[in-house]
């Protein structure tokens, strides 16, 4: 089922004020439709154009989300054809440079908030804790 930029826009709700900037919400958002088999492989991707409208972002966040995407091997862009969905992640390594970007935003702006860093150290302990179990 291809699924048109309207559909999509409900399924890619970006949210402006974040930390994480808008092409690594959505390049986590399509990670996440792809992984869960919503968008399959073989499903052509908006165009740039498309997308960009529908969203109210500039080109040039949906350029950089598709080419986290393909880093990923996740989608595949073909000349003349667009961008298509070529499967799941294939390890969870790849979500590796993502997840520490996001964690290094949120602990910046935690420690800007004035958070001391011991107890950011006991966060991360007790995430470490509860990950390990």
């Amino acid at each position: 089922m291809t699924h048109s930029p309207s559909d999509l826009l409900l399924m890619l709700e970006l949210t402006p004020h974040s930390v994480l900037p808008l092409h690594v919400q959505l390049a986590a958002r399509l990670r996440r439709l792809i992984d869960l088999g919503v968008l399959a492989p073989g499903e052509p991707l908006p165009t740039v154009r498309e997308l960009s409208a529908a969203l109210r972002v500039a080109p040039a966040t949906i350029v950089r989300a598709y080419a986290a995407l393909q880093d990923d091997q996740m989608v595949q862009a073909r000349a003349g054809a667009g961008t298509v969905v070529r499967g799941p992640s294939p390890t969870p390594e790849a979500l590796r440079p993502e997840l520490l970007s996001e964690f290094q935003a949120l602990a910046a702006r935690l420690l800007r908030a004035g958070i001391p860093l011991p107890e950011l150290q006991r966060c991360l302990d007790a995430a470490h804790l509860v990950a390990t179990r």
